[in-house]
């Protein structure tokens, strides 16, 4: 379902996003990029089209909320990928997008992002 999609990645730490990373490239993806911060996933999305995104909400510079806002005005997919996954705030704020947690593996979140592309 990922074949050829290409994939943004918004996520500060660098182990986390190797793997995500790896598991996008083998899901068939095109991984666009890594954002580390709200303030360098702008660029991504300035610069390329992006078919689904998978976010961290909390980041170095704030969450990651006015990313899924540009995201949803554009209606690209995208799921949560965090570690406040049963967070009340991270729930409430998702709308109805998959908060899946980092104590799963990136298979679990590559899984959620398939499953919101099936939907879109």
């Amino acid at each position: 379902m990922l074949e050829g999609k290409a994939v943004l990645y918004v996520e500060d730490d660098a182990v986390v996003a190797a793997d995500v990373r790896m598991a996008l490239i083998n899901a068939g993806a095109r991984v666009i990029g890594s954002a580390p911060s709200v303030g360098a996933a702008p660029s991504l999305l300035d610069e390329r089209t992006v078919d689904a995104a998978i976010l961290d909400v909390g980041l170095p510079d704030g969450e990651v909320f006015p990313i899924v806002e540009r995201l949803r005005a554009v209606q690209v997919p995208f799921v949560f990928y965090t570690s406040h996954a049963s967070s009340g705030q991270a729930q409430a704020r998702a709308e109805g997008a998959p908060v899946v947690g980092k104590d799963l593996s990136s298979i679990e979140v590559i899984a959620a992002l398939e499953d919101e592309l099936r939907r879109a």
